[in-house]
């Protein structure tokens, strides 16, 4: 195992009041208006249709299945992509790397899950030149059912240059499969 997938992440939970305007709290006024007075707005297809252009090359959107990692990505925004080096779309977070990343991402999911309401976690990726990289994410819970969370949708916003985060996340790529002779 080479180090960058040795890498140690680390999170925090911050607040909601905390937040600067943008693009999160623009996310989380989305969220409210289609939440009406429930728990959390229910989900259906149109959501990814209705979000807020800026929003969604930031965004992902997970299914939470029985709320026991793995979890699938619905949604894997372009923005994301870029960022990270690595499409998830269809894939389940067991597909995430660095594993220190992933294991930050699924426990997040899970206090998301557990709290039933918006929550802001902020988190710090080291970069290979010593620097560290800064993003805020806002995890958005979502609900088919009207009683349990099923999805959830994030959007980040980071302070790095993306070159430099792309270099963490591109050593991370699982292996290539071999090709046929």
């Amino acid at each position: 195992m080479d180090e960058a997938r040795q890498v140690r992440f680390f999170w925090t939970e911050g607040t909601l009041d905390a937040l600067k305007p943008g693009a999160l709290l623009d996310a989380i006024r989305f969220w409210q208006n289609r939440r009406g007075d429930k728990f959390a707005p229910a989900w259906k297809v149109d959501v990814l249709l209705e979000i807020p252009v800026a929003l969604a090359p930031m965004s992902n959107v997970i299914d939470t299945g029985n709320g026991t990692p793995p979890f699938t990505f619905r949604f894997f925004g372009t923005g994301l992509v870029n960022l990270h080096a690595f499409e998830l779309t269809g894939k389940t977070t067991d597909a995430i790397l660095p594993r220190g990343f992933k294991e930050s991402c699924v426990a997040q999911h899970l206090i998301t899950i557990e709290r039933r309401h918006p929550c802001v976690f902020l988190n710090e990726i080291p970069t290979r030149s010593g620097s560290t990289y800064t993003h805020t994410m806002v995890r958005l819970p979502f609900s088919s059912d009207g009683s349990s969370v099923t999805q959830i949708l994030t959007v980040e916003e980071h302070n790095a240059d993306a070159e430099e985060v792309r270099k963490v996340f591109a050593v991370c790529k699982p292996d290539p499969l071999p090709r046929r002779a």
